[in-house]
């Protein structure tokens, strides 16, 4: 991936704030906004994004935070930061990261540890969690807010200390309505999730139950299971309790 599509989100958020559209013409001045600003570190850049929509606040999602260094540097950069944990079942989650790297050929997709990746940073995110204020981290099932979306939005939103009547919660019923819900002008396709910028609609309703035993069939040789580590690490996010026992070694260690 090119600096230059990574840096697709920042430039459509530049756009959006300074000219109130995402086109051609504004990504432009806002890729020389960014180029004005190449000394600064990323938290000033945020700070200063931070600065133009007071008092509303931003939100960071990228996986790539999802590492030591990065949480902390985000802690101590913004220390009333907030963090939410959205988790989701590994075999889906596998299943998922399969279909994105199975595309980059065999060799990326043998070499990427779709199991391997999925408890380094759930237990990453439990452990720096627990360095945190209640106040400040919330662990949550990404596979509640499909299944009662209006309870979990209503729920983040007080956390949050955000309006939770009718209103509100009906436009976080509506994520297609936001700016960035599609593929972004040239010089800037990018910014969001592939999969939401060409559906961004909510798909409410019950997630289909996956085992956490069973073949992991998106291998090229179907190994028999989950490794233990992981089966441990699923089950004390909640996932499993229905098909498999909890291993009775508790200590089990993971290594990041």
């Amino acid at each position: 991936m090119s600096v230059d599509s990574r840096l697709a989100g920042l430039k459509r958020t530049v756009a959006e704030l300074l000219s109130g559209e995402q086109t051609t013409e504004t990504v432009g001045a806002a890729q020389r906004w960014i180029e004005a600003r190449a000394h600064l570190s990323s938290a000033a850049i945020f700070a200063e994004l931070q600065r133009m929509i007071s008092p509303r606040g931003l939100v960071e999602k990228s996986p790539t935070n999802t590492r030591p260094d990065a949480l902390a540097r985000i802690r101590d950069s913004f220390p009333d930061a907030v963090f939410l944990h959205v988790t989701r079942h590994p075999r889906a989650n596998c299943r998922s990261q399969h279909s994105v790297y199975k595309d980059r050929g065999p060799e990326g997709d043998q070499a990427f540890d779709y199991e391997q990746h999925w408890r380094r940073r759930n237990r990453l995110c439990l452990e720096f969690g627990a360095t945190l204020p209640a106040s400040q981290y919330m662990l949550l099932h990404g596979e509640w807010v499909f299944e009662d979306p209006r309870t979990v939005f209503a729920q983040i939103s007080e956390w949050l200390g955000l309006r939770t009547d009718d209103t509100a919660i009906d436009a976080m019923m509506r994520p297609e309505d936001s700016p960035y819900a599609k593929i972004g002008p040239a010089g800037a396709f990018g910014g969001n999730n592939k999969g939401f910028m060409a559906n961004p609609q909510l798909r409410a309703g019950r997630i289909p139950k996956v085992p956490l035993a069973g073949p992991l069939d998106w291998m090229a040789e179907p190994a028999a299971g989950f490794d233990p580590k992981t089966r441990h690490l699923a089950h004390q996010l909640g996932y499993g309790w229905d098909d498999l026992p909890v291993p009775q070694d508790d200590n089990i260690q993971e290594v990041v």
